[in-house]
């Protein structure tokens, strides 16, 4: 080796292109032209770009808002050591998805894959966004197919992977694709998480317990945890548990509604209601729970008289049969088009009408022609 770093994804090294190559020649397997573009050597990188990357990585897995704020200066840093390299703008697109900022994100990503196509974070970020934010599965699973074919031992991938699984529908095998992405990497507090929820979302409330109890052996102060251990017994009906594990998760999080917390105060809130229980006598489960909206304190939420008299309306009005929406009728003028198939009123018609019924005379004929007057 020449004693240059080669590009990886920050966790798991790839098999070298030369060991590959020459496993290959032994076996006697024939390469197509796109294994042959994927073995290719790949372009030395900077120490100093690929130590910032890696630091980078390393905060942005930490899943806190301390530490996604610090990611984002080492892969802007690793961008400024070297602006023609794909990993600065490949971790950007990691951190602008963690942040919900999909426009960022894209543009960092398509970056990266402008100067590296083999960059499979941006894959990622891609596939992220398409699910997310522009509802395109085609999309999504165009760019995790390469993101697995250039890198089939990639976590994320396998993790959104699942998550495109889910949305799907086919929950079963969106757990199983998180498995396998913790699997690659079973201390990630974020993997653990993702197939937390998972496993929340499938009711499977046992495994969700035992989970939770794992990752909060290794990460003790982590609300989002702790929050869904809470919900997990809250759906077994265990509600002295669940309100001691949400109450706990309040307290950690300091009163904040980062880390999915907010997600554990609404569940904290529902805890309290369905075991009729209150923090104080006399006090309301909205006092336990700050970042719960609270009631309006509007004239009108608060009972009061209208501040205007109600005024009856000067046009008719009906009842829409699609919803409670009421639209006034108006009265259309003479010799306007009236309401049903266009047509308008001769003003030699209207004449006659207004003379018969100035005379008082019935009409007893009907139209030129013989029919009768609709």
């Amino acid at each position: 080796m020449d004693g240059q770093l080669r590009p990886t994804d920050g966790r798991h090294p790839r098999l070298s292109s030369e060991a590959a190559r020459a496993i290959s020649r032994e076996v006697r397997v024939a390469l197509t032209p796109e294994d042959v573009a994927r073995l290719a050597p790949a372009p030395p990188v900077d120490p100093a770009v690929q130590e910032a990357y890696l630091k980078g990585r390393y905060f942005l897995d930490q899943h806190t808002e301390e530490g996604e704020g610090k990611s984002r200066e080492y892969f802007q840093r690793a961008i400024d050591e070297d602006p023609g390299s794909a990993l600065g703008y490949a971790g950007l697109a990691a951190y602008y998805t963690r942040r919900n900022e999909p426009s960022k994100a894209k543009a960092a990503a398509l970056r990266a894959l402008e100067l590296d196509e083999t960059q499979v974070e941006a894959h990622v970020a891609l596939a992220k966004i398409a699910i997310h934010h522009d509802w395109n599965w085609e999309a999504a699973d165009r760019e995790l197919r390469r993101a697995l074919e250039l890198d089939p031992v990639n976590p994320d991938a396998h993790r959104v992977s699942g998550t495109l699984l889910y949305v799907k529908g086919r929950v079963d095998e969106a757990i199983e694709r998180c498995k396998a992405a913790l699997e690659l990497d079973p201390l990630s507090p974020g993997l653990n998480d993702y197939l937390i929820s998972a496993y929340a979302a499938a009711r499977r409330y046992d495994e969700t317990i035992a989970l939770c109890r794992r990752t909060l052996e290794m990460y003790p102060d982590r609300t989002w945890t702790r929050s869904w251990l809470g919900y997990a017994y809250l759906g077994k009906g265990a509600h002295a548990e669940a309100i001691a594990e949400l109450e706990r998760a309040v307290a950690t999080s300091g009163g904040s509604s980062g880390g999915g917390c907010s997600t554990g105060g609404v569940t904290l809130a529902r805890a309290y209601a369905l075991s009729g229980r209150r923090t104080k006598p006399g006090a309301s489960w909205r006092t336990a729970v700050p970042w719960v909206k609270q009631p309006s304190t509007s004239p009108w939420a608060r009972g009061k008289k209208r501040s205007r008299p109600w005024k009856k309306p000067s046009t008719p009005v009906r009842q829409q049969s699609s919803g409670s929406r009421r639209t006034p009728i108006r009265q259309p003028a003479l010799g306007s088009p009236l309401p049903g198939p266009a047509r308008t009123v001769e003003p030699a018609r209207l004449s006659d009408a207004r003379a018969r019924s100035e005379s008082g005379s019935e009409p007893t004929g009907g139209r030129s022609g013989g029919r009768p007057a609709r």
